[in-house]
C-alpha cells in the first residue's frame, strides 16, 4: 500500500486527483475489513 501511495504522489496528475486516489487506496481495504467484521460475524451467529 505504501508503494502505491508513493507512486500516486510522484505522478504528474493534479493535487485533487492525487488526494482522491490516496483516499480510495486507504479506504477500500478499511471498508472491506469493517464489512467483514459486521457481516462475517453476523453469518457466524446465524450458524451458516
Amino acid at each position: 500500500m505504501i508503494l502505491v501511495i508513493v507512486t500516486i504522489v510522484r505522478d504528474d496528475g493534479s493535487a485533487g486527483h492525487k488526494i482522491l486516489w490516496i483516499l480510495l487506496v486507504i479506504l477500500v481495504p478499511l471498508i472491506g475489513m469493517i464489512l467483514y467484521f459486521i457481516l462475517g460475524n453476523a453469518t457466524k451467529k446465524l450458524g451458516a
